[in-house]
């Protein structure tokens, strides 16, 4: 579990989550180290994983599962098809704490973001030494604009550990 998600970088994020793993693949994760989130993500790409339905991890109050991307033919504008990466995202949500219409905000705005793998980067590297003072939101530490974070804030309220 990575304690302060929300105050997190990119990088902060990547660190905790490499210590983490580490831990997992060696047998040393204690009881603290799994308690306490609010939001989880499920990777099941990695192991050839193509869909699943991410059950919540109460008292937990949402799970997005992360599968395999791949190479898909997608139809297109021109009346052709196109190979485009798909990546399978599943989000799981307990209904009495977050809308269903702000759930399907929040996946949609998501995977908008994951599409634009350009804005991706540039948000890294120009991120990357210092994080300039234009993009944090309130207590949210994001590579975009304000009004860009307002979707991401509406399920970010329950006030614990992410």
């Amino acid at each position: 579990m990575i304690r302060d998600a929300d105050r997190k970088d990119i990088y902060e994020l990547a660190r905790a989550l490499g210590e983490l793993s580490e831990k997992a693949r060696n047998g040393k994760l204690v009881a603290a180290d799994m308690q306490g989130g609010s939001f989880t993500v499920s990777s099941l790409g990695g192991i050839g994983g193509t869909a699943f339905t991410p059950i919540i991890n109460a008292p937990e109050i949402a799970i997005l599962g992360v599968a395999r991307a791949a190479l898909k033919p997608i139809f297109n504008e021109q009346g052709g098809f196109v190979p485009r990466l798909m990546l399978p995202l599943s989000f799981s949500y307990d209904h009495r704490v977050i809308d269903g219409a702000a759930a399907v905000r929040f996946t949609t705005y998501l995977a908008e973001k994951l599409a634009d793998v350009e804005g991706l980067l540039e948000a890294v590297n120009s991120h990357r030494d210092d994080y300039c003072t234009s993009c944090y939101t309130g207590r949210y530490q994001l590579p975009f604009p304000r009004h860009e974070a307002e979707v991401l804030k509406v399920e970010a309220g329950s006030g614990r550990d992410s």
